[in-house]
């Protein structure tokens, strides 16, 4: 056939703009086999091997495999800095913690050859390469997981949860639970993913790309567990509901350790008393972070006091969302309370926006109700705690997440019983 003919027929996804359809994969690949360009392109290469000599060949063959061992070693440095959750890159190009890792590997006795290979034109540590070894461990990571679900037909289920970046794009995570063959429990996180925006019909179409992808039957999802918000449990147009309508067999679960956030929040907001105290926990711990001369103030008053500097806990402001993390910056307060009043009363002597809040703050932890309020919230938070950690377990079950709220719920109703928290509900 003549190169004019070829150029007419040529198939410009497998030789220029990439192939992207990968659900008819199977199908496009074999056609693409059996065309006239593959033929001839296979053909020019047979005759181009066949027109070289035995040397040279033996040649191409020992480069490729020095090149192949020099690469097993970018790999291993990649996964090792990875698996550590080091950072790669330093400020400039040449630094960082990978390029002093391979530093140290070609200066080793025995690794000239590794030495004088990065020092080729051709640059195997660059950014870009760095990311696509990376991407290409995680595919490898993600495809073993698959299998060990796809051979076994494992019943899986989903968690997904939407968070925004610091960019402010908006992303959704999304892990796979399932249970091998030898019944032990896997929670295992697949990546973050944009949705196209966040309504339930979207974020149920990206569930769905992303099983594809994997790719996972949905006729073996059997569960999945979101927050409480409308666009993914509601019964209409949640993402709940538009999954469902494809897999009636996906039990929908509103997570169980939101459930426990909800609960203190609404516990905490139906007294103003406190209400009010945790807003004052949250200023302490802002004019903590914001304040040297407050930080330096509360150290100085510890030593004077002769606390040892490992019992010092720092005043932190309140997680906005994980209600029950809350319960550090109460403990912190209340166990330095003498301390807290005490660096607030030198703030309130100085000058500026820092001592006009350190006065403020001081005339309410003087009264009597914070304190009380305050402790009152940590005898209310210690118990559901302990429950949403429990429920965050990787080998958690349905039963065993009843029973720890059967016990927390007694607890609680004891403590009401003894009237610690009568006067409250």
């Amino acid at each position: 056939m003549g190169l004019l003919a070829l150029s007419k027929r040529r198939e410009p996804t497998f030789s220029s703009v990439g192939f992207s359809n990968w659900k008819k994969a199977c199908e496009k690949l074999a056609a693409h086999q059996s065309s006239e360009t593959y033929q001839h392109a296979s053909w020019k290469m047979v005759h181009a091997l066949q027109g070289q000599s035995i040397d040279s060949i033996d040649q191409s063959r020992k480069s490729q495999e020095l090149s192949r061992k020099c690469l097993y070693k970018l790999v291993i440095a990649l996964r090792y800095l990875v698996r550590q959750g080091l950072p790669l890159q330093g400020h400039q190009l040449d630094e960082g913690n990978y390029n002093e890792l391979l530093k140290m590997f070609s200066s080793c006795e025995g690794n000239e050859t590794f030495k004088m290979w990065l020092q080729r034109k051709q640059d195997y540590t660059s950014p870009a390469i760095q990311n696509e070894i990376i991407c290409s461990m995680s595919h490898e990571i993600i495809r073993s997981i698959i299998a060990d679900i796809n051979c076994n037909s494992t019943y899986y289920s989903l968690i997904v949860d939407g968070t925004q970046d610091c960019s402010g794009k908006e992303q959704e995570s999304i892990c796979l639970c399932y249970v091998d063959s030898n019944m032990n429990p896997h929670e295992e996180f697949f990546g973050f993913y944009e949705p196209k925006d966040m309504t339930g019909d979207s974020i149920a179409n990206l569930i769905f790309d992303v099983l594809v992808r994997l790719p996972l039957p949905v006729a073996l999802l059997r569960g999945m567990a979101f927050d409480g918000s409308a666009n993914m449990s509601g019964a209409y147009h949640g993402a709940q509901a538009f999954i469902k309508k494809k897999q009636p067999l996906a039990l929908f679960v509103h997570c169980g350790a939101h459930c426990v956030n909800l609960v203190v929040k609404e516990s905490c907001d139906a007294r103003p008393l406190l209400r009010n105290a945790l807003k004052w926990v949250n200023e302490l711990g802002k004019l903590f972070g914001e304040s040297l001369r407050f930080r330096t103030m509360f150290l100085a008053i510890a030593h004077t006091e002769n606390v040892s500097f490992n019992n010092i806990k720092k005043l932190r402001p309140l997680c906005p969302t994980r209600w029950t993390v809350r319960q550090s910056s109460i403990e912190a307060v209340l166990g330095q309370y003498e301390l807290v009043i005490q660096t607030l009363q030198g703030m309130e002597e100085s000058t500026g926006e820092a001592a006009a809040r350190a006065s403020g703050l001081l005339e309410h932890f003087l009264k009597g109700n914070t304190i009380l309020s305050l402790t009152l919230i940590q005898s209310l938070m210690e118990p559901l705690t302990i429950l949403n950690k429990s429920l965050q377990e990787w080998n958690c079950t349905v039963s065993g997440m009843l029973k720890k709220v059967n016990l927390i719920q007694e607890n609680l109703t004891t403590l009401r019983d003894e009237s610690r928290l009568l006067v409250f509900f």
